[in-house]
């Protein structure tokens, strides 16, 4: 197939000009020095390993032939491909800035 596939992920943004690299927070006493918002993404990608090129993927519910949603947003789940169709289970989201998570199943 030669193709590696990407789903979801998460980008980090500083908060009023906080650092929020690792030597920040390793240098300070308080969790607030490292204050983040994170942007969860639900997206699917395929990454053509002939053509050194990345292209979206339409997700589409298997109980009809219309594009939805997809699954919830996520980082670090797990994917398997069975028969041609993709399969996302688990990963982590976090509720607030207390970096509480939630587990996704």
């Amino acid at each position: 197939m030669n193709t590696c596939l990407l789903f979801g992920g998460v980008t980090d943004h500083d908060v009023d000009g906080i650092g929020t690299t690792a030597s920040a927070f390793l240098k300070s006493k308080k969790p607030e020095t490292t204050r983040m918002r994170s942007a969860f993404y639900n997206d699917l990608h395929r990454f053509d390993l002939h053509k050194l090129k990345w292209y979206p993927v339409e997700i589409k519910s298997e109980k009809s032939a219309s594009a939805e949603t997809g699954p919830s947003a996520r980082m670090n789940a797990a994917m398997v491909i069975k028969q041609g169709m993709v399969f996302i289970y688990g990963g982590l989201k976090e509720l607030d800035e207390k970096k509480q998570v939630k587990i996704l199943h």
